[in-house]
């Protein structure tokens, strides 16, 4: 059996799994990295709701299995996620309306774990 990896350990156990979801899935639990997994799963779920949908709305769902897909691989990279980043707002007086509304762009990302000079964003 060949193993598809960037550097095979050919004296490792060979895993046989018909589905790619299934298969990272596996390695993350063996791993423990449940905080992973949560991403995995939620990327797994957008997945298949993206294959359920119309063309017209599968991008949103295919961009959402994207996103949560690479906050698995970020974690299991050890990178720093930040919950402050993209935008938000607050509502300023009384009365919610575009005009009381303030949008917030948060300034923070994505960065790379200790030691590393580059941030991602």
């Amino acid at each position: 059996m060949h193993k598809a990896l960037t550097e095979p350990d050919l004296k490792s156990r060979t895993v046989l799994v018909t589905d790619t979801w299934d298969y990272i899935d596996l390695w993350l639990r063996r791993n423990s990295n449940e905080k992973a997994r949560f991403f995995w799963d939620q990327a797994r779920h957008f997945a298949a709701a993206t294959l359920a949908l119309p063309k017209e709305s599968a991008p949103l769902t295919a961009y959402y299995c994207m996103l949560n897909a690479v906050k698995t691989l970020l974690l299991v990279k050890n990178c720093q996620l930040s919950n402050w980043h993209g935008v938000s707002g607050k509502v300023v007086g009384d009365r919610t309306s575009i005009s009381n509304e303030i949008v917030e762009f948060k300034a923070s990302g994505i960065r790379r774990s200790q030691g590393a000079s580059a941030t991602v964003s």
